[in-house]
């Protein structure tokens, strides 16, 4: 996505829309059905979130990988609740991070 700010609604709708799309393909999904989802994603958005104003932090995305990595590293199959009181995390999401973590390694092989 370009740093500048955006002059309309349109031009936004656009860069978003070809941002999911290109994260989509870029997670392997064909480019037909990546335009498809980007799309109706992007409608979803509109209507959840249409006329709010929404400041998305550059950081956010690069600290809970972080984040997620040092809990993998220090799960030790039962510490999941000092985890989660740890990174103000809830349980289920720390089972979250550990199941696709594991889900993850399982395609890799």
């Amino acid at each position: 996505m370009s740093k500048q700010i955006l002059n309309s609604t349109e031009e936004f709708y656009v860069e978003l829309i070809e941002t999911f799309e290109t994260s989509l393909i870029n997670q392997g999904i064909e480019q037909t059905i990546a335009h498809d989802v980007a799309i109706k994603s992007a409608e979803h958005i509109q209507f959840e979130l249409g006329g709010c104003s929404i400041y998305i932090p550059k950081s956010c995305a690069k600290k809970s990988l972080l984040t997620n990595a040092k809990i993998i590293s220090e799960f030790t199959g039962n510490n999941q609740e000092a985890l989660a009181i740890k990174y103000s995390y809830s349980i289920s999401s720390i089972y979250r991070i550990i199941r696709e973590h594991h889900a993850n390694k399982r395609q890799s092989k």
